[in-house]
């Protein structure tokens, strides 16, 4: 999921965590409106056999649950079924609808990437600690971004 769109990113740098240093600091959610655009591009093509091209969607199906984790001071990571949405505060409307219509348009194929991006029982077990990987969790997990992978 990355950043908390533009609210997250001012959290994070109020805490001086130095955003910038690479690209995928910014990256968020996808919108809607992205997918859309991308689905356009791929409807533009054909190949030989006259089939659209089709990318492959990695799905996590599980997002931190940030109300949960803050009740308990972020030791223990609490998930949320994608089925259930978006973690509280992240909106995104009609992003669902647009995957959905990108698979029965046969341009995008749903896959199954992981439960979650990262190891849970290894963060579990940082969070926990102490030092710069807890403190990073935490600013992370308070902002409602559940990682920057370059920074883990």
């Amino acid at each position: 999921m990355g950043l908390h769109d533009q609210e997250g990113l001012q959290q994070l740098r109020a805490r001086r965590l130095g955003l910038g240093e690479r690209p995928y600091d910014f990256y968020t959610l996808e919108t809607a409106e992205d997918l859309a655009g991308l689905s356009a591009v791929l409807k533009r093509h054909r190949d030989a056999g006259g089939r659209h091209p089709c990318i492959e969607m990695n799905f996590v199906v599980s997002n931190l649950d940030f109300g949960k984790m803050s009740s308990e001071s972020f030791q223990q990571i609490h998930l949320l079924s994608l089925a259930k949405g978006l973690p509280a505060g992240w909106s995104r409307p009609g992003l669902m609808e647009a995957y959905r219509k990108g698979i029965k348009d046969g341009v995008f194929q749903p896959a199954l990437h992981g439960m979650t991006h990262f190891c849970r029982s290894a963060v579990e077990r940082n969070a926990r600690a102490n030092g710069q990987r807890a403190d990073l969790l935490r600013s992370l997990w308070e902002a409602s971004t559940p990682y920057i992978y370059w920074r883990m």
